[in-house]
């Protein structure tokens, strides 16, 4: 397999979810208003920019080529690598009991009340709700990103070579 392809697998991995993510803050975005000025939407989309190629970069390249030479060549397996790629630094980053010191608790909506995560220094299945639903999220531009990739190596198939 070339160099040259993996490069474009990489470039397609990280392009597409940012594309995603950039025609999203286009239309009314995340609050469904015009809530963002046109300055933080370009940090915004900067740092989603950042964030897409730097998990290709870190982790999406280094997962593929694994993947490549154990020639585990199939959609389904570069979707799951691409969740737990995606999934990895947003899990660490967002892990509730680093916060567990910040207050006794957080207050996520549930049908636009609040709710409790930390209960006597535990945290409640509203807050492991919420760290798995931004696990999920992010993970599925990681899955996107990946089957886009794989997509390229797929099309620009050389097993005859």
């Amino acid at each position: 397999m070339s160099k040259l392809k993996v490069l474009y697998a990489a470039l397609a991995a990280g392009a597409v979810p940012w594309g995603i993510v950039f025609l999203w803050t286009i239309g009314p975005g995340l609050s469904g208003d015009y809530s963002l000025t046109e300055e933080n939407y370009l940090k915004f989309l900067r740092g989603a920019f950042i964030g897409s190629f730097g998990h290709v970069l870190f982790l999406g390249v280094p997962m593929g080529i694994f993947l490549i030479r154990r020639k585990w060549l199939r959609w389904w397996i570069f979707a799951i690598a691409g969740f737990v790629a995606a999934s990895i630094p947003i899990g660490i980053y967002t892990w509730p009991y680093w916060y567990a010191g910040i207050s006794t608790h957080s207050s996520p909506s549930i049908n636009e009340a609040a709710v409790g995560t930390f209960v006597d220094g535990g945290l409640t299945a509203a807050a492991w709700w919420s760290w798995i639903g931004n696990m999920r999220f992010i993970g599925s531009f990681g899955v996107v990103g990946a089957v886009s990739g794989y997509a390229i190596l797929w099309v620009f198939d050389d097993s005859d070579e």
